[in-house]
């Protein structure tokens, strides 16, 4: 079908495109209302390889630890880790629950970890994701002692703790609106589509032109100024 013709009905169905818009944009609103608040904390560690006195060592350190980055951040989410938060903290959760909370990332070509705490206290998100912190080193600390013989081979400290976010993370107005109101686009115009084609009545000349080839004989006006139907009694003589 040309362009046009979509955009015909457009013209014709725009009413019941606007509907679906504005609906689609209420429940999104609805709901980002109903929605509870939870905020988000954020605290950033940096791993470094003790003992390293020479320009080459430091290389080689600083390779080693660039490579074991993303065990760290699997160490994130680990009981190894996330037990003893929730004993630390008097959480009333368990370490897998908690681990639905957090999240790590690893900055590109870095040996940062960040580590993102959701909950719906602010101060809580904050406390969580430093004390994972704190832990995280302590594990890692641990684990690579072990590694080099007793000798504490990888350093890990927080360079940027996480503090109490005053605004939340979740629910967000306006993907929550703008996800509303494409949907309800998306809805509207395939609805007015779906409409147009399984509309099989001929109302006017176009209509008929475009289901037959032959040529309409004449068309029977519209006459706005009479209101009775039965033009054949109400007007013998008239136009229609």
């Amino acid at each position: 079908m040309p362009p046009s013709y979509y955009l015909t009905v457009l013209r014709k169905r725009w009413a019941g495109i606007l509907l679906s818009v504005l609906l689609f944009v209420l429940i999104a609103a609805a709901l980002t209302l109903a929605a509870t608040p939870r905020y988000t904390a954020e605290t950033r560690m940096f791993f470094s390889v003790r003992g390293s006195e020479t320009v080459s060592e430091l290389n080689q350190g600083s390779t080693y630890t660039e490579r074991q980055m993303t065990s760290y951040a699997e160490l994130v989410t680990s009981p190894l880790v996330l037990e003893p938060v929730v004993d630390e903290l008097s959480l009333d959760t368990t370490a897998p629950a908690l681990a639905g909370q957090l999240e790590a990332s690893l900055p590109p070509g870095t040996v940062m970890l960040d580590i993102q705490a959701t909950d719906e206290d602010p101060a809580l998100a904050a406390d969580i994701a430093n004390a994972v912190a704190e832990e995280l080193g302590d594990v890692v600390t641990d684990l690579t002692s072990h590694e080099a013989d007793d000798a504490q081979l990888v350093s890990a400290s927080v360079v940027s703790p996480a503090r109490e976010p005053g605004t939340p993370s979740e629910p967000d107005p306006t993907t929550n609106l703008a996800l509303g109101l494409l949907l309800g686009l998306g809805v509207g115009i395939g609805l007015a589509l779906v409409s147009e084609l399984s509309d099989t009545r001929v109302r006017n000349a176009d209509d008929l032109s475009a289901i037959t080839p032959r040529a309409a004989l004449g068309a029977i006006p519209v006459d706005t100024k009479s209101s009775d139907p039965v033009f054949m009694h109400a007007d013998p003589r008239g136009a229609r």
